[in-house]
């Protein structure tokens, strides 16, 4: 991102409290906490590991959450039209579900601004909020032996293969699949937390590029990531 160092200074005078109003880099702070004390410590690293998962997911929830309330409050304030905002957040007196927040919000907010769903980010993030959800809404089918959720399998091979030295063999992708281990248990490690993470931000970076230079929305975020040292 441009000009991060210029508004690193001006990141010190940002403080969590009463007039806090963007807490997605507060969560995703706490998720790259959780991961670096993960691998400092060897005592119980998989509640690490989830906490990790579940707080990164968070984040982006709360983000685009933020974003599309933020630009309603502006609409609002200069008499413009909220209702293809307000259209993201709730329909049909429903709330809509995170991941069509992110497909829908880009393109309401600047025109012809969208993500590539058939591109390997748009498939992470989608993964990153299934793992929250599994997690979250725990099934009696997920204790079966040898399950992994399916939307998890191609990060799994692709992260956890990486280090492997055949991580194209047949043989080592069924192994890695079928291992005795529970999933979730799989899927607690560095590689995975990390994936998580940069996941997460690479998502909101991807989301503040497609704004304008002199969008303040987009400074704040910037100024307060770079804060965090996580840009």
């Amino acid at each position: 991102m441009s000009n991060v160092g210029q508004l690193a200074a001006m990141a010190q005078s940002i403080v969590f409290g009463p007039g806090t109003r963007f807490l997605s880099p507060f969560y995703l702070e706490l998720a790259s906490r959780s991961l670096r004390r993960c691998r400092r410590t060897r005592k119980e690293p998989v509640v690490g590991y989830l906490e990790v998962f579940v707080l990164a997911a968070i984040s982006l929830e709360a983000f685009v959450n933020e974003v599309c309330l933020e630009n309603i409050e502006r609409c609002r304030d200069t008499s413009k039209p909220t209702r293809d905002l307000e259209l993201v957040m709730r329909r049909n007196n429903r709330n809509v579900p995170v991941r069509d927040k992110w497909r829908l919000l880009p393109g309401r907010l600047w025109r012809g601004k969208k993500f590539d769903k058939r591109g390997r980010l748009w498939r992470d993030f989608n993964a990153l909020i299934e793992l929250r959800n599994l997690l979250v809404h725990y099934k009696s089918e997920y204790r079966q032996p040898g399950y992994v959720p399916e939307v998890l399998k191609p990060v799994i091979r692709r992260v956890l293969g990486a280090n492997e030295r055949k991580p194209t063999g047949v043989g080592f992708q069924r192994s890695l699949l079928d291992s005795g281990r529970h999933w979730t248990e799989r899927i607690c490690c560095a590689e995975m937390g990390h994936w998580a993470v940069n996941t997460a931000l690479s998502m909101i970076s991807e989301f503040l590029s497609f704004a304008p230079a002199d969008d303040d929305i987009r400074t704040e975020y910037i100024v307060m990531l770079s804060r965090f040292r996580l840009i």
